[in-house]
């Protein structure tokens, strides 16, 4: 009889009603099972967001930032030329955060992750300060840094060690998530840099390109980081507009900052701090069974109203910090702090990176599947938690 019954319960096992010698097996619904973005996608992806973060950070420091001295000699440069040196010091930073959060995206899962990700970022800091301060440029040195950046990302994959928790493991998610965090809230920043549009002539393409790529990749990062790291599946809608909506509007507010419009409008991209951060929250800390238009509703109001709120403290509380740290870092590349322009990375990502930790802290453990063991009907009842006293 056991034989039996094994045998029908284990055929189709979302069949509706099987009947066995008089008896009606009522097997437990069992929703379907969440399709999460495998280990390979978001490898793949953190992968490819990591080769163009150092291609990007290489052609800057080779590239673009010897020619803004180049551009201060011929160009008007109504405000002073620093910001043009505060604008490329922004992009490097950027593109070593980015590759750095494309690194801990790819060796999540490895028990060293968090320590591949800080010493990429060291080793690439090193490598920029030093190609700023030997005056390398051009082809050899565009060679040198890529050279540099390759042999960083493989010593800092080998930091990282052998595979440690489960890909959908607690901690693996809480490092993606810290990864989200960082991402978005950065992406918008480099929109807060540019220069009198009078200048703009004179600024070669690379640098409104630079602009514009960072900000997009960023916005990516994050959305396959949080895609990763709920503990339901993010509808693919959901996550392709997640994806490209914030990443073509800030790809856009970059594209301009070479095209003769005002840094007074291109800055206000950076108003995406806020609505990306509570998105980014949302994503990871709510996770509905089914459509609830009311929570949907009421986090687009704060994404919308909250949003500009949680801007402002989020890019002061950068810019204090940053007057420390990029202090630190003009000083490792043997320059000192222009005298205009304004820094928010540095800052900006230590505010946010602390935020994330404490965001991740509190990410919801696995749901447990529905136990899909068949109901005998008319039998006796699978015991359930004891009743209290």
């Amino acid at each position: 009889m056991r034989r039996v019954q094994q045998r029908v319960t284990g055929h189709r096992p979302l069949a509706a009603i099987t009947t066995l010698a008089g008896m009606r097996l009522i097997p437990a619904r069992v929703g379907p099972t969440p399709r999460f973005p495998s280990t390979s996608t978001t490898t793949v992806w953190g992968a490819l967001i990591l080769a163009a973060a150092v291609v990007a950070w290489a052609y800057t420091v080779a590239v673009l930032t010897p020619r803004m001295s180049v551009v201060a000699g011929i160009a008007p440069m109504p405000g002073g030329d620093g910001e043009l040196f505060m604008w490329v010091a922004e992009l490097r930073w950027t593109a070593i955060l980015l590759a750095a959060l494309g690194m801990l995206t790819v060796v999540a899962g490895r028990r060293g992750a968090p320590v591949g990700a800080l010493l990429l970022t060291g080793l690439l800091l090193g490598v920029d300060a030093a190609l700023e301060r030997t005056g390398v440029t051009g082809a050899s040195g565009l060679a040198i840094a890529l050279t540099s950046a390759a042999v960083s990302v493989c010593v800092a994959g080998w930091i990282a060690g052998r595979p440690g928790p489960d890909d959908r493991s607690l901690v693996v998610r809480r490092r993606l998530a810290v990864v989200a965090v960082v991402a978005a809230c950065c992406a918008p920043l480099l929109l807060l840099q540019g220069t009198p549009t009078v200048n703009h002539p004179f600024l070669p393409v690379g640098l409104p390109t630079v602009t514009t790529v960072l900000p997009a990749l960023l916005t990516m990062l994050a959305a396959v980081a949080v895609a990763a790291a709920r503990v339901r599946a993010l509808p693919t809608i959901a996550a392709t507009g997640f994806a490209a909506l914030p990443a073509l509007l800030l790809a856009g507010f970059g594209a301009t900052t070479g095209l003769g419009i005002g840094q007074h409008v291109t800055s206000y991209g950076a108003l995406l701090v806020g609505p990306l951060f509570v998105v980014v929250v949302a994503l990871l800390w709510w996770h509905p069974a089914g459509r609830r238009r009311g929570p949907v509703a009421l986090w687009t109001a704060l994404a919308a109203v909250g949003g500009a709120l949680v801007t402002v403290p989020v890019v002061f509380a950068g810019l204090v910090f940053s007057m420390f740290g990029s202090s630190m870092l003009f000083t490792l590349a043997g320059t000192s702090y222009p005298a205009d322009g304004v820094s928010v990375v540095p800052g900006v990502t230590v505010v946010t990176l602390v935020a994330g930790i404490l965001i991740a802290a509190r990410l919801p453990g696995p749901i447990d599947p529905p136990d899909p063991t068949p109901i005998v009907a008319g039998g006796p009842r699978p015991a359930g938690p004891p009743a209290p006293a």
